[in-house]
């Protein structure tokens, strides 16, 4: 997982995971972390303001995209030299 200002990249193992059951895992994920978030900058109210996304990869070829993609993603922000 990586988090980027109010940008965040998950990538979970589908033998694990349905997409039914994505929802009972973000809520905890994320309000654990807006809740972290708020108080560490002493602020309050939503910190992701776009409604989550999720795809399902079942294909490697795509899973190595996206591996790619979350792991330079802090590089082409400019928020880290190297992954």
């Amino acid at each position: 997982m990586f988090c980027l200002g109010s940008d965040v990249d998950l990538l979970l193992p589908a033998c694990r995971v349905r997409q039914k059951h994505l929802s009972k895992i973000r809520v905890p994920v994320f309000s654990g972390y807006v809740t972290m978030y708020n108080r560490r900058y002493h602020r309050s109210g939503y910190v992701f303001y776009n409604p989550v996304k999720s795809t399902l990869c079942n294909e490697d070829e795509y899973l190595l995209k996206l591996l790619g993609y979350i792991n330079l993603n802090p590089v082409a922000g400019k928020h880290a030299e190297w992954p």
